[in-house]
């Protein structure tokens, strides 16, 4: 049973995510499969065919009947080899997107209900996405592939196709530096950018050239604040369920509204790729860096006000600790 298949009648419970997930995977995915389908089919690609290739003896015809396996076989050529190989690659291929699958439906299954519309992905977007995906064989980017699929499913035009484009040249240890650096950031597309402060937190300078190569984000910017913020004559910082506003003064001697004493925050700014990306890491609650983006305003003269949490007052709210996971997983 194929992963796709197990997928399906492992549905006991089928929830609206589920049932349009499966729905979506059937249209686009499951007619275009060259499978095996039956034992004795599996056998005969795994054993009977490698063997003979080894003593250069091609098969050129192989039935399966009711009887058993009926075999014709000739001499190995360099068009055999050729089949042989596109027969390997599009195994491997459909292994890859499969596992792919698999995580994609767990995302599935932690989706509320109202996340769920009822509009359909594009066509083009689901090809792009599969020509891509199937080349993809580290864990890591893979479970980055199936959280995408599930998102897009579920919320058509999440992802655009520049961002599939970025990201099927995404090494693992790049995309495990980006959540890394997802956590830290603020007001969707926004990194403080402190060397010395980024290394506290196990980046180095190499890592975030690393990541701008990547198109992920953009360096030498500075965060200030938006203009209808600014006609509030304040600045709102968001970081993951937290946030702060930092009051502003005139200028001195001015009362126009583009006259404030406006700090501008060195910071990195992620591209559109690397915001959408950023929305698949949910854990933003690192308590030092969200004191050090207080610091940056008091050390500029303002004094930062916190908002309450959605989860209660900010005393309640649950810190994470600095630095990678105990089990040196990522954040995905």
């Amino acid at each position: 049973m194929s992963e796709i298949e197990s997928i399906a009648t492992g549905v006991s419970e089928v929830s609206k995510a589920s049932r349009k997930f499966m729905d979506v995977i059937i249209s686009f995915f499951l007619p275009r499969r060259i499978r095996k389908q039956a034992d004795a089919y599996k056998y005969a690609m795994e054993q009977v065919i490698p063997t003979a290739s080894k003593h250069g003896v091609a098969i050129i015809k192989l039935e399966i009947g009711q009887e058993g396996l009926s075999i014709a076989s000739a001499p190995l050529t360099s068009v055999n080899r050729a089949e042989m190989l596109s027969e390997a690659r599009s195994e491997r291929h459909q292994e890859n997107f499969e596992a792919i699958l698999q995580h994609a439906y767990k995302e599935t299954l932690l989706l509320p209900e109202a996340e769920v519309y009822s509009e359909q992905p594009n066509s083009r977007w689901m090809d792009t996405f599969y020509e891509y995906a199937k080349n993809v064989d580290e864990e890591e980017v893979r479970r980055i592939w199936g959280k995408i699929l599930s998102s897009e499913i579920h919320v058509p035009e999440s992802f655009s196709l520049r961002t599939l484009d970025l990201l099927k040249n995404l090494s693992q240890k790049e995309a495990n530096s980006f959540s890394e650096l997802a956590r830290l950031v603020f007001n969707r597309r926004f990194v403080y950018f402190d060397e010395g402060m980024l290394k506290r937190f196990g980046f180095s300078f190499d890592d975030i050239l690393s990541l701008e190569a990547a198109g992920l984000l953009q360096r030498s910017v500075f965060f200030v604040a938006g203009e209808e913020e600014l006609i509030k004559h304040r600045i709102v910082v968001y970081y993951g369920r937290r946030a702060f506003e930092v009051r502003l003064a005139y200028q001195k001697g001015s009362r126009e509204a583009s006259q404030y004493d406006v700090p501008a925050m060195p910071s990195l700014r992620l591209t559109a790729a690397g915001a959408e990306l950023a929305t698949l890491i949910k854990e933003r609650n690192v308590k030092e860096y969200y004191e050090l983006l207080h610091s940056f305003y008091r050390n500029n003269g303002l004094n930062p006000m916190d908002w309450s949490s959605s989860s209660g007052t900010p005393q309640d709210y649950e810190w994470a600790p600095i630095g990678p996971k105990v089990d040196n997983t990522s954040y995905w």
